[in-house]
């Protein structure tokens, strides 16, 4: 027993096992302790089993390929073809190397698209004769030129058409069916791939860096700090992008010229021989809002970015020993004199970065990793030979059968309108009918277009199986949508936004129609459900309009101010309760009744942080613990509110958070922002990528 918590202990924790253990186990055989006690670790366990086995060269950044030593095997009539991948983009390296070998005005530069065919032609042709180079970019944008870029490139081959011996034909492309076959046999090929990782991707930024550029300037060593921190921001927005909805809503697509234009903002607000106070405001403002920032669309990853310019490129990078993040790191500038210096630094970054880095917790690594691993596993699975299917498997028409006779048991087939409990009935004082009510009557006309729906599409589904309907392209899938455990997409277009499988989704409907039931049967809850509603939007509008009328205010002057109770509700609890026919009141407590459009809200859960009930305020999540349920929660209307210092928390539907953006520049995933107490500043959790959900992707309510 002793032997055998000695190797797991080293899978868990990543120390060296004993001399005994050492000697017994192979690198190989570490890794497969690893993958099965503790799958985060793995991928770095895999780095250091390439080191031991090829060699540290084929795990160390290298800084990229150079047009250089490419051009060595091109000719006139062998072409150059940069094969694209999201976030690359050759265009500043290639304008550097034109510079390198004096050809800064001999060279056309056109990206394709409609109509630019004939001036492409043009181009070549001309070129052709003098000697000059042609870079067509984006040739997957136009495949109706990729016929006359074929024949072009074999008269070329052939001998058909004479070429100058300086001629060089330049193209790029991301990976397409139409491009042509023979342009790529006869081209050399080179990918454009960002770097992966902050060690590389800084690294690769210095490589690209001329050296007087760096190291000559009156600042000294305050704009080399400047040019690091620059070069860090860059990375780290890149690199965010790997923790999904927690680095940022909408994957954005930021590349190597966005980098280039921010060094030249620096380069011209910056003085080179004039020492004069550095123009911070506007070199984040430009930055911030136009070269990164004219590229994010949704408002809280503006957000994000605005704060992460300033811990990288701010006035604190020019303190002394100021750090990038927290803690006792290695990520800082190191203020050495030279570029070379500076790349050698970076090559002591370690390959897998602490999650710090990017202002977030081991948590984040841990979703990261695990998924790497599975992706990483799943890619080599599929070197492997196939297997015959399955025997002894239920035939798939029996399996869907099953699974519609399961949700047609689950689901009720609409929600009663009628009848309505007489308290959400009772007029106003000017004849109006409840605002809370209307909100109540419009969900369950949404629920019962979807139930609807849904109903419809497995009794015609149930039909075709047995062969008595017509089995459409609509009904089919819908049927491999069941088979798979997904919600069908025609169900999805019609339904409350969800991204749990199927099981969940049916689970989690059967609670929304209990919720709306009871709210119709019994009147007003104690405190709503906020996960229960087709469209909370239009609930809190509802709250708002009766406060305003209550008052007599314009409800555009309104605003929301929140409070945290002790309690916590579960939904689960209650739906049991009524599937008991017991009666709810019990599980409220102590709880306030709503009054006055105050409610009480549950349902909602925290990403990236967790609520600490002593101290009333929001604190760090515990490890592992990717996300935690919030308690009670008292929306209060309100003219004013007050300007203590608290963050606000984006409230999102699900964990996906993004959505389709509205022309409130939000998401139609976005509920509301909820101002939270917290000891730490709005800066610590926004780099955390802290935010409310109203359903996770388990089971959970």
């Amino acid at each position: 027993m002793q032997e055998n918590k000695e190797v797991f202990d080293f899978a868990q924790t990543n120390q060296p096992p004993t001399d005994k253990w050492n000697k017994r186990l192979r690198v190989f055989h570490k890794l497969m302790f690893i993958s099965a006690f503790r799958k985060p670790r793995f991928l770095l366990n895999v780095v250091c089993y390439l080191q031991s086995t090829v060699g540290k060269y084929f795990t160390e950044a290298s800084g990229g390929t150079q047009l250089s030593s490419v051009y060595l095997d091109t000719s006139a009539v062998t072409p150059l073809i940069f094969v694209l991948s999201t976030g690359s983009d050759p265009m500043s390296g290639f304008l550097k190397f034109t510079t390198q070998m004096q050809f800064t005005d001999k060279y056309y530069s056109i990206s394709l698209g409609q109509g630019q065919g004939p001036l492409a032609e043009n181009l070549i042709e001309k070129s052709l004769r003098l000697g000059h180079w042609v870079f067509l970019q984006n040739c997957h944008l136009a495949t109706s030129f990729m016929q006359t870029l074929e024949t072009i490139v074999r008269n070329l081959t052939l001998g058909i058409t004479k070429a100058h011996v300086d001629f060089r034909l330049y193209l790029s492309s991301m990976p397409i069916q139409t491009f042509p076959i023979s342009v790529l046999q006869n081209s050399v090929k080179i990918t454009n791939e960002p770097p992966k990782g902050i060690k590389a991707n800084v690294f690769g930024a210095l490589t690209d860096l001329k050296q007087d550029f760096f190291e000559q300037h009156i600042q000294n060593g305050n704009w080399r700090a400047i040019v690091f921190g620059l070069c860090m921001f860059h990375a780290v927005l890149l690199e965010r992008r790997k923790f999904g909805p927690l680095g940022w809503n909408i994957t954005y697509e930021f590349s190597e010229s966005d980098r280039e234009c921010g060094l030249k903002t620096l380069d011209f607000f910056i003085d080179r021989e004039v020492l004069d106070e550095i123009p911070w405001e506007a070199i984040l403002y430009i930055n911030g809002d136009i070269t990164w920032g004219g590229r994010v669309t949704d408002y809280w990853d503006l957000r994000c970015l605005r704060t992460i310019l300033t811990i990288f490129s701010s006035k604190r990078i020019i303190q002394p020993d100021y750090k990038y993040c927290r803690g006792d790191s290695y990520y800082r500038d190191p203020r050495k004199k030279t570029l070379t210096e500076y790349s050698a630094y970076v090559q002591g970054f370690p390959v897998l970065e602490d999650p710090e880095i990017f202002g977030m917790n081991q948590n984040a690594n841990i979703v990261f990793q695990t998924k790497e691993t599975a992706f990483f596993i799943n890619t080599l699975l599929l070197g492997q030979p196939r297997s015959a299917a399955d025997e002894g498997q239920a035939m798939e028409n029996e399996i869907a059968q099953q699974t519609i006779a399961r949700i047609q048991k689950a689901l009720a087939t609409k929600i009663k309108r009628e009848p309505i409990h007489d308290t959400l009935s009772v007029l106003d004082a000017k004849g109006q009918v409840p605002s809370l009510t209307i909100v109540l009557v419009q969900e369950i006309d949404r629920f019962n277009i979807a139930l609807g729906i849904i109903h419809d599409s497995l009794v015609n589904l149930s039909k075709a199986i047995k062969g008595l309907v017509v089995m459409s392209e609509e009904l089919e899938n819908v049927f491999k949508a069941l088979l798979s455990n997904q919600v069908p997409a025609s169900w999805a277009k019609r339904s409350f936004l969800s991204i749990k499988p199927l099981p969940s989704y049916i689970s989690d409907f059967q609670r929304r129609i209990d919720f709306i039931q009871q709210w119709a049967e019994n009147g007003a809850p104690r405190s709503y459900w906020i996960s229960g509603f087709f469209f909370p939007q239009s609930f809190l509008t509802g709250v708002l309009q009766t406060y305003a009328r209550r008052r007599v205010l314009p409800i555009d002057s309104l605003k929301i101010d929140f409070d945290v109770f002790e309690r916590e509700l579960v939904q689960q609890d209650f739906f049991e309760m009524h599937t008991n026919n017991m009666s709810d009141q019990k599980l409220y407590g102590n709880l306030p009744e709503c009054t006055d459009a105050i409610i009480n809200v549950h349902g909602i859960f925290i990403e990236a942080a967790r609520w600490d009930l002593s101290k009333g305020g929001l604190c760090d999540a515990n490890f592992g613990e990717l996300f935690s349920r919030m308690p009670v929660v008292r929306f209060k209307p309100c003219l004013e509110i007050s300007p203590t210092v608290r963050y606000e928390a984006p409230l999102y539907k699900t964990q996906q958070r993004s959505g389709v953006l509205s022309t409130t520049g939000h998401s139609t995933n976005f509920i509301l922002a909820v101002l939270l107490r917290s000891h730490n500043d709005p800066e610590f959790w926004i780099m955390r990528g802290t935010a409310l959900v109203s359903a996770v992707l388990e089971n959970i309510c």
